[in-house]
C-alpha cells in the first residue's frame, strides 16, 4: 500500500509526465503521503524504507478473534543493513 501511495504522490507532483524521469525521480524522493506505517516510514537516501518497529504480539479479541496488539517500540526508523554500503550518497 505504501508503494502505491508513493507512486501516486510522484506521479501528481509531476502532474502525470514520468518521461522526465529526473523530475519523477525527485518527486518520489520528496513525496510526502499518510503511510499505514504512520509517522515511522521515510525513505533513506538509498530509497529503501526505514521503518519503525514494534513489539506485537497475538491475543484474543473482543469477540474471541486473534487479533495484533502492538507492544513496544524496538527500533526509531531502521535503516537496512546495506544502506551505509550504498554509493547513491546521502
Amino acid at each position: 500500500y505504501d508503494s502505491a501511495q508513493l507512486l501516486n504522490a510522484g506521479i501528481r507532483a509531476v502532474h502525470g509526465n514520468i518521461n522526465n524521469k529526473i523530475a519523477f525521480s525527485k518527486a518520489l524522493e520528496d513525496a510526502k503521503f499518510q503511510s499505514v506505517r504512520g509517522s515511522g516510514f521515510e525513505l533513506n537516501h538509498n530509497h529503501i524504507p526505514k521503518i519503525t518497529w514494534y513489539a506485537a504480539k497475538v491475543v484474543k479479541g473482543a469477540q474471541g478473534t486473534p487479533t495484533v496488539r502492538l507492544g513496544k517500540k524496538i527500533f526509531s526508523l531502521l535503516p537496512d543493513p546495506f544502506a551505509g554500503a550504498c554509493k547513491m550518497g546521502s
